[in-house]
């Protein structure tokens, strides 16, 4: 790979460009974005609205083509790197292809990976760690227990030593609904209890090849995927609205009440220059 390769081309949109320069603009953008999310959650949950329990109740209730297996079956596992390999001080300002840490899994997401990057040339002795898109990656250490997928947009990233990676899935599971199951609450607890008791919490890759999945049939797994994909979508669109709205915030704020402030007094030297209302 080349260092433009790490370089993902925008989406096009059908927002005017001047529009995604402005706060409001921006705001809008996500609310549509919203909706159309909320709309396609609404229509994948539906058929799935007369289940109380969600998935961890379809598993207890499951029919009998309904099959166990362990998670070494369904897929590779890799560690990441040692920290001979990637050590602290590899992370530079000017690195060009980022490190996802443990901190980036957020809501079977990689998030926010400011911070963490290497240069080119670190990257290509480290390939064999390079993500592809539908990987799945696993905190081992630390809080053990989150996980989440890889993107396009993702595909050359490396994770880091505290990860595992999940890829070369085997034809009889759906990388989404594993996704699914190695999010429940129950799957997290199962992790939990076989994590080494030391000062700081870590599961073996032997350990985590162990662990039991239940799998539906190929096309249940993925219906059951469909409808918490298009829920962790909805969650995103509206985590967008949020971080838009605030921006929006900060700078009508700035521009109103920072205005009237402006137009008090300039530079009052005690309290006594403040009109007596203002204390009352």
């Amino acid at each position: 790979m080349r260092p433009a390769d790490y370089a993902r081309p925008a989406r096009r949109s059908n927002v005017d460009t001047d529009e995604l320069t402005d706060p409001y603009g921006a705001l809008l953008r996500s609310r549509e974005e919203a909706g159309r999310a909320d709309v396609l959650a609404d229509s994948r949950v539906a058929g799935f609205r007369q289940v109380d329990g969600g998935l961890g109740l379809l598993i207890d209730t499951a029919p009998d083509d309904w099959e166990w297996w362990t998670l070494g079956e369904l897929r590779e596992l890799q560690a990441g790197p040692s920290p001979s390999l990637l050590p602290k001080d590899a992370y530079v300002p000017g690195g060009v292809v980022p490190v996802v840490q443990p901190k980036h899994l957020r809501d079977r997401r990689v998030a926010d990976v400011r911070g963490t990057a290497v240069p080119y040339d670190k990257a290509q002795r480290l390939r064999r760690f390079a993500l592809q898109e539908g990987d799945i990656l696993c905190a081992r250490t630390g809080t053990v227990g989150p996980v989440a997928h890889v993107r396009s947009d993702q595909v050359g990233w490396l994770f880091g030593s505290n990860l595992i990676r999940l890829h070369r899935f085997v034809p009889e599971v759906c990388p989404a609904y594993l996704l699914a199951y190695l999010s429940l609450s129950r799957t997290t607890e199962w992790i939990k209890s076989r994590s080494e008791k030391t000062t700081v919490p870590s599961i073996s890759k032997a350990d985590l090849q162990v662990l039991p999945i239940h799998l539906p049939t190929w096309s249940e797994q993925k219906r059951i995927a469909g409808a918490l994909g298009a829920l962790d979508e909805q969650i995103a669109r509206h985590l967008e609205v949020a971080q838009a709205a605030t921006q929006v915030h900060e700078e009508l704020a700035e521009s109103l009440v920072g205005l009237v402030a402006l137009q008090g007094p300039t530079a009052p030297a005690s309290a006594d220059t403040f009109p007596e209302r203002a204390f009352r």
